[in-house]
């Protein structure tokens, strides 16, 4: 026999959330708070195991105490019971919160012939967790009839956030910022190289920053973020972009400092991401030539309180007399196996 489903007063919100790879554009891409008032799901299982009909309605309510409005009314769920059937009727009843007995009583107080029907109240003290699911059932003589499942939700203030792409200093990467969804449970991060194209979803996380490294220098992204609610619902975030730009590399300034027994080629500290530099030399009128002790893995000092390298020295046997050097200087950097180059510097010119 199919239970009765008695109307109740607040809405029951069920939603499906189907996964694709791609979609288009996010209707909701507005930077806005979202009121919603979820406050339960229910779900039931039916399963008559007794020889007969034995109960003629078995049907929760909920009530709140916000939609308390008489003097007799309380909140909580409700069960409307009544038994039929002589093989039970000196049987007992029990309902059972997750798998704990909470009421037990004989099914003869309930007998729909002579009371038509009784309710049950469970307290709300019973239902204290948020986002459990919870499992009522009904046992009649230690064999369950009937089960429900509830999940109660706190009523969410969803607030919507902007996702902040940003390209890593001298990388071939993006780094997504958001603040946090108040209420979500995951984020899906999604990526295209049009504002209004297909969409691709990154993938799935908790955090609120991920890195995006599959980027090409020179191309612009358009990114969004997805939150995923408790209560199956969802809010994207507004559309953000960003171009993923070659290392903007400042031009080294070099010196020559010299001593009775050795010369210094200087550039001391170079404070952009560069990773190596190169010199080169000539003489007379020869061409450019790399300088053989200058090592292009060089570890640059950056700042004043790191360490790294600011020169290389050099004998001056290394030179020939009586002839005119010149020097300049390019600092460069490799991501994914290509290499950047800075400006050349200033040409300086040194007499042996």
């Amino acid at each position: 026999m199919k239970a009765i489903v008695k109307k109740i007063k607040i809405s029951i919100l069920i939603f499906l959330a189907a996964i694709f790879l791609g979609i288009l554009v996010p209707i909701n891409a507005n930077a806005e708070t979202v009121y919603t008032d979820v406050k339960y799901k229910q779900e039931v299982e039916f399963a008559d195991i007794n020889a007969g009909m034995h109960l003629m309605e078995n049907y929760p309510s909920i009530t709140f105490e916000e939609d308390i409005k008489g003097e007799w009314a309380k909140a909580g769920v409700q069960f409307r019971l009544g038994f039929i059937g002589n093989s039970i009727y000196k049987s007992t009843f029990s309902i059972r919160i997750d798998g704990t007995t909470v009421i037990s009583d004989k099914c003869s107080k309930y007998w729909y012939d002579t009371y038509m029907n009784q309710m049950v109240d469970l307290s709300p003290e019973f239902f204290k967790k948020m986002n459990h699911r919870y499992e009522i059932a009904l046992y009649i003589d230690n064999n369950y009839y009937v089960k429900h499942y509830f999940t109660f939700y706190k009523p969410l203030k969803k607030n919507n956030t902007n996702i902040l792409p940003k390209q890593v200093i001298g990388k071939q990467k993006v780094l997504l910022n958001w603040e946090e969804m108040i209420g979500a449970v995951k984020y899906n991060v999604y990526r295209s190289t049009k504002y209004d194209g297909m969409y691709i979803n990154l993938g799935t996380c908790t955090k609120t920053q991920v890195e995006d490294e599959e980027v090409k220098i020179g191309k612009k992204y358009y990114y969004y973020v997805e939150a995923r609610y408790v209560d199956g619902e969802t809010l994207s975030t507004p559309i953000a972009s960003v171009t993923v730009k070659r290392p903007k590399l400042l031009k080294p300034k070099i010196k020559i400092k010299k001593s009775s027994k050795t010369w210094q080629i200087y550039w001391g500290i170079i404070s952009d991401e560069s990773n190596g530099i190169e010199v080169y030399m000539k003489n007379g009128k020869g061409k450019y030539k790399k300088f053989r002790n200058i090592n292009t893995s060089l570890n640059i000092k950056k700042s004043k309180i790191k360490k790294g390298t600011v020169g290389i020295t050099s004998s001056k046997k290394s030179l020939k007399k009586r002839l005119k050097y010149k020097f300049r200087a390019r600092t460069f950097i490799i991501i994914d196996g290509k290499v950047y180059y800075s400006k050349w510097s200033k040409t300086i010119n040194m007499r042996t």
